[in-house]
């Protein structure tokens, strides 16, 4: 199987609701990109630790 990999732009907003896991995954998933903001995420004692990882 050939696989070939390229770089892409991908824009946009989306709102989530309010979830410890939608949080993470937010975080996470703005560590990925250039200039991402996660907007109102629920704050706890391990969403504070994923987004010290991420940083």
């Amino acid at each position: 199987m050939d696989v070939h990999v390229t770089t892409s732009t991908v824009r946009g907003t989306t709102r989530a609701p309010p979830s410890k896991s939608y949080t993470h995954r937010a975080l996470l998933a703005a560590g990925y990109s250039d200039g991402a903001t996660v907007r109102s995420p629920r704050v706890s004692a391990d969403t504070r630790a994923t987004a010290r990882a991420v940083s």
